[in-house]
């Protein structure tokens, strides 16, 4: 048999294949060996066998095929198979993600601090540096499968990471996310739990049947009744963190800094995933390059850089919204069969409340996730569409009373009130905000000219005691951190989901200009975050078909001053707070 070059290739590549997975199978059984000589597979292990010897089948499949030529049963066979060319591009996503992930995991690892056991539990550290060397060797399997497949001749993407799917999209956005923030929280020194965490405590005290804390690490912004120290803000994430304080055996297995990360990082991606929904219902006309753009504005360009990097109790309660607000809008967009319009309410309902227990006040969030579905069966021109969207919302509902009694339940076993969240017993620190909060109460149109100061008029100061400008910690305008927000002007259009959306802003940003506090510590408009997500939808519309030069400088730009308020947060700017 006459074999061509790159039929040698091919043939080179399946003898390292056989290399590899020897060395592959000597790592394992070194790796698994006792004391006394013995062997013991774990069910790892036993996984990590079972890929390399899948692999080593897929090589062999290949090769055959090559050396066969076009004329072979097995290559007819195989092409009748793989006809179908998007399954075969999902299979060298999910090669390619593979690949990503170990150069991940890698990177993780080294940037990773000397003391592990404080950032993700020492087992989890010691696992995953353990099996790394089978990890990298997975990686360049891969790799090698995929140099295979374009070889072949079957059809393929155009290049090697041209992925068609949006979901391996979301998912390195996700990677590329985590990793940056991590990396930011990690060198400005801010990768650990604050004493003014909390919810890690509140776990472990729902885990003691309690809802107060006993022995606080700090009792700064705790509510202090009938001489217990409760957390006056809603319980979600302690409800989430309690397996993880569970497995730990304490409240200190959690790092909230970490937790941050992660839930910013999920908000990015469904945020995109979103933006992508619309552009397939037709409300929006940007490319996934200028979708992949605007979602970075969220991660970036808005105040969700410098809280994702840290983890008091008020930024874990936000992160942790706006990752929800935007899974649940991305949700809401989705198309469905009529006669599925009960479940689509449901399980839109049910991720509408869990972030009512985290920030009841995105309630208002509601008329704009109404508008989507009403918009969408006007587009598909039904019959009677307000009837249908009422169906919609009477379903929708269902879930959401749920999580509002069971938050109202919540404030009544502890104040005694089921509208009490216990904000004015805190121990409010500045005296300004606690004079307020004792002479006004919670919410009252008194605050309402120093909130728009604050988050809208607020220009940086200069600070002598650094020699350059910084932020005044109670806030600065949003149109200097997030400046590509002033193309909102274009987004109203006589759309009702248009009209909805911002129906929902306004609402929450009502709120916001009622409260008696307008962020306190915060870099820019911190609440702004309750509302980003509705925001980016908005902006998407406003750029039209194409996101042009002018709005990508002003993209930039946020990300620039973002990073400052990154530094600053971390007092790595000016020492001004």
């Amino acid at each position: 048999m006459n074999i061509k070059t790159s039929d040698s290739r091919l043939l080179f590549l399946l003898s390292l294949s056989l290399v590899e997975v020897m060395v592959f199978l000597i790592f394992v059984l070194t790796a698994n060996r006792t004391q006394d000589g013995t062997v013991r597979f774990s069910p790892t292990a036993i996984l990590m066998v079972c890929l390399g010897v899948f692999l080593l089948l897929v090589f062999a499949i290949f090769c055959f095929q090559a050396l066969k030529g076009n004329s072979s049963i097995l290559t007819l066979r195989m092409n009748e198979a793989l006809s179908n060319s998007s399954r075969f591009s999902f299979l060298q996503e999910t090669l390619s993600l593979a690949v990503v992930f170990t150069i991940t995991t890698w990177f993780f690892l080294l940037i990773a601090p000397a003391d592990i056991g404080d950032y993700l539990g020492q087992r989890l550290i010691i696992r995953l540096a353990q099996y790394l060397p089978v990890a990298i060797l997975f990686a360049v399997l891969s790799v090698q499968c995929l140099y295979l497949f374009r070889s072949s001749g079957l059809p393929s993407p155009r290049f090697l990471l041209s992925f068609e799917s949006k979901w391996s999209v979301a998912i390195l956005l996700f990677v590329f996310c985590f990793l940056l923030y991590f990396s930011t929280s990690r060198y400005l020194e801010q990768l650990y739990t604050p004493r003014i965490a909390f919810f890690p405590q509140l776990a472990q005290a729902f885990l003691d049947g309690k809802t107060y804390l006993v022995d606080p690490h700090s009792v700064k912004d705790l509510s202090l009744f009938n001489n217990k120290y409760y957390v006056s803000f809603p319980p979600l994430a302690a409800i989430l963190m309690m397996p993880a304080v569970k497995i730990g055996g304490s409240d200190a297995a959690v790092n909230t800094a970490l937790w941050n990360t992660v839930f910013a990082s999920l908000g990015v991606a469904f945020i995109f995933l979103a933006l992508g929904q619309l552009v397939v219902l037709g409300w929006s006309k940007l490319s996934r390059r200028d979708n992949l753009l605007l979602a970075l504005f969220l991660g970036f360009g808005t105040v969700q850089y410098f809280m994702s990097i840290r983890g008091p109790v008020y930024y874990i309660s936000q992160i942790l919204t706006a990752s929800l607000l935007s899974t649940v809008v991305w949700v809401g967009l989705l198309k469905y069969e009529h006669k599925k319009t009960g479940f689509h309410g449901l399980i839109t309902g049910m991720i509408f409340g869990l972030a009512l227990l985290a920030r009841p006040n995105v309630v208002f969030a509601s008329l704009a996730l109404f508008a989507f579905q009403y918009q969408k069966y006007l587009d598909d021109k039904e019959v009677a569409p307000l009837q249908k969207s009422i169906r919609w919302a009477i379903w929708f509902s269902i879930p959401v009373l749920i999580a509002v009694t069971g938050l109202a339940w919540y404030n009544n076993i502890r104040f005694g009130s089921v509208m009490d969240f216990g904000y004015k017993y805190m121990d409010v620190v500045d005296p300004v905000l606690l004079k307020d909060l004792q002479e006004y109460e919670q919410f009252h149109p008194h605050f309402i000219l120093r909130n728009i100061r604050d988050n809208f008029l607020r220009l940086p100061e200069w600070y002598q005691n650094c020699g350059r400008l910084a932020p005044n910690p109670r806030g600065m305008s949003i149109f200097l951190v997030s400046p590509l927000i002033v193309y909102l002007y274009n987004s109203f259009i006589k759309k009702p989901w248009i009209w909805g959306a911002w129906l929902s802003v306004v609402a929450i940003l009502t709120t916001h200009l009622l409260y008696f506090n307008s962020g306190a510590l915060q870099f820019g408009y911190r609440f702004s975050l309750d509302f980003m997500p509705l925001i980016i939808l908005l902006l998407a519309v406003s750029l039209k078909e194409r996101m042009n030069k002018t709005a990508f400088s002003l993209l930039c730009a946020g990300f620039g001053v973002n990073f400052v308020g990154a530094l600053w947060i971390a007092r790595a700017w000016c020492e001004n707070w």
